[in-house]
């Protein structure tokens, strides 16, 4: 309500909501400290819920990965996991895998390869191949921090045997994504293994893949590192200064800063690196230990190479001076930690002394006797286990190669009967072929013979119809083709009584998978005419689907079918 003009909450206006608004805004606020910002996004999580605070616990898990909390990153990823439905696959999937990744830089081995494995015994569509290369790259990142650099290849070689077969339904973001983290990892693989060429072709290759600033600057932070090595050192400079200038805040802008000037100073410009020096006093400030001493022993050797040993003196006595209080520091937390142990060590031994000298010897004898026994025992039945466990494995072998070989000896068998069974149908077919060549001649000679007398040439022409009504070499072709698709002729019956035998033939030649200009060629018939058959036969078994496939079917199911005797059998 407004009362006087100033807006005051009822307990019903949504103070809760304005709150929550409230937080979001200054958690979003870049110019705020990242500490600060994480802090909202705590009050954010305490006073609000629903589908967003899946996005909330993301955009702080990415807050305190750029503070380095690892620890507190996974955590609000794996709360973020809780918000995500169960049918989002990918959302999950990548959720995990930044998990996994963040646990790796927290040294978090086991649980980083843990949840890489979670991911990829996840079942993904073809779309989602990526997420798998994904996965492989985050383990050779692990062998990189483990000094395993075959194992490192041989899961990078993996990754890019998936990059390669990509299906075009991969989203496009998600491709150029992967091809940046592997390139990148490829990059510092080869870096490592001193191979520079293909080092600096594929952080090259990386650049292609992004926009992103900061991934443009780390990649160039080491494509500079590299020419440093290679002592080019104007490129080097070039782009470590690029580094500097854009992405140098933080106390990684105080090493690249510290980087910066080494390489001018090892390229021979002592007034551009004593210029630095001043120019970025600021970020060099924030150096600490052993970065601090090196700094003094780099400012040292610029003085040194300037001519000003003096000046060079005093820089080498701060490093001194900085190293013997580091030693000093860790030696006498060493030996602090050291004498607690000893102190603790001479009570636990004072401890046991005054126990052991009231237990009676004999009592210490039995006691030794029974754990010698007991191991004995021990050692005795997990050798009986190995023994049995070896022997159920032999079985188990045999058993499975006897039948392995039975398996192979009925397939080949069916195999040889099969094909003696298309051997008889194709001779068969052939003999048929060739009766009906022989009455179409017959035809062809009786209607040209017009000299034969009538009584004759009624006679060759009965005879020739009883030979083109003759079912004999019909009913040999069933006996055979019936050899190999046992009881079909019964099952068409039963679905289609009314089809002839003319109609039936087409059927099995259609089965066997005889062409229109093969079965023309069989019955002595144009392709246009078989053409027609075939449709109307089509017509008259009411099917949509392929003949064949239809008649397959037929086949394949007439083992289950009660036998119907067909009338022309």
């Amino acid at each position: 309500m407004v009362a006087g003009g100033i807006v005051r909450l009822t307990p019903d206006c949504g103070s809760t909501e304005i709150k929550s608004e409230f937080y979001l805004k200054m958690a979003r606020d870049a110019s705020l400290p990242l500490k600060q910002r994480i802090a909202y996004y705590d009050s954010i999580t305490r006073t609000r819920s629903g589908a967003c605070d899946y996005n909330i616990w993301q955009e702080k898990a990415g807050l305190q990965k750029k503070s380095y909390d690892y620890d507190g990153a996974a955590a609000s990823l794996v709360k973020s996991a809780e918000y995500i439905p169960a049918d989002s696959v990918e959302t999950r999937c990548m959720a995990l895998l930044e998990t996994a990744d963040v646990r790796q830089m927290a040294y978090r081995y086991r649980e980083a390869a843990a949840t890489i494995l979670e991911v990829l015994k996840t079942e993904k569509p073809d779309s989602l191949m990526f997420i798998d290369a994904m996965s492989y790259v985050i383990i050779a990142e692990l062998y990189e921090r483990l000094k395993n650099k075959p194992k490192e290849k041989w899961y990078l070689d993996r990754a890019e045997s998936i990059i390669r077969k990509l299906p075009p339904t991969t989203p496009v973001d998600k491709a150029r994504e992967l091809n940046l983290i592997y390139n990148a990892c490829r990059g510092n693989y080869h870096y490592l293994m001193h191979d520079w060429d293909n080092a600096l072709k594929s952080w090259k290759k990386a650049m292609t893949f992004t926009t992103d600033p900061t991934d443009l600057g780390q990649l160039n932070a080491f494509v500079g590192l590299l020419f440093h090595h290679l002592g080019d050192y104007d490129t080097a400079i070039r782009y470590n200064l690029e580094f500097l200038e854009k992405f140098g805040d933080g106390y990684n802008g105080a090493v690249s800063a510290q980087n910066y000037v080494r390489t001018l100073m090892y390229a021979g410009k002592l007034v551009e690196a004593q210029r630095a020096l001043s120019t970025y006093s600021d970020k060099l400030a924030r150096l600490k230990d052993h970065d601090r001493e090196t700094l003094e022993q780099l400012m040292g050797e610029i003085a040194h190479r300037s001519g000003n040993d003096s000046e060079a003196y005093r820089h080498l006595l701060r490093a001194f001076d900085i190293k013997d209080s580091l030693s000093v520091v860790e030696c006498s937390v060493y030996t602090s930690s050291l004498d607690e142990d000893i102190v603790a060590w001479e009570a636990q031994q004072a401890e046991a002394g005054r126990e052991r000298s009231h237990i009676p010897m004999s009592w210490l004898t039995w006691l030794l006797a029974a754990i010698v026994i007991i191991g004995g025992v021990v050692i005795l039945i997990f050798a009986q286990r190995n023994k049995r466990h070896k022997r159920h494995s032999a079985e188990l072998d045999e058993h499975i190669t006897a039948l392995t070989e039975t398996w192979a000896r009925e397939r080949n068998e069916s195999e040889q009967s099969m094909k003696v069974s298309n051997k008889e149908l194709s001779d068969m077919s052939m003999h048929m072929g060739r009766l009906s060549d022989a009455i179409s001649e017959i035809r062809s000679l009786t209607s040209r013979r017009t000299h034969t007398s009538g009584e004759n040439l009624a006679e060759i022409k009965q005879v020739v119809r009883r030979l083109s009504v003759q079912d004999n070499a019909w009913e040999m072709f069933k006996v055979y083709f019936e050899k190999s698709n046992h009881g079909f002729f019964n099952r068409l019956y039963k679905l289609h009584p009314d089809l002839t035998n003319a109609e039936k033939r087409m059927c099995a030649f259609q089965l066997m998978g005889m062409t229109t200009k093969e079965i023309a060629q069989l019955t002595n018939r144009s392709p246009k005419t078989v053409h027609c058959i075939k449709n109307n036969l089509r017509h008259k078994l009411g099917i949509t689907e392929p003949t064949e496939s239809y008649l397959r079917r037929i086949s394949i199911e007439a083992g289950d079918t009660p036998n119907n005797t067909d009338p022309d059998d």
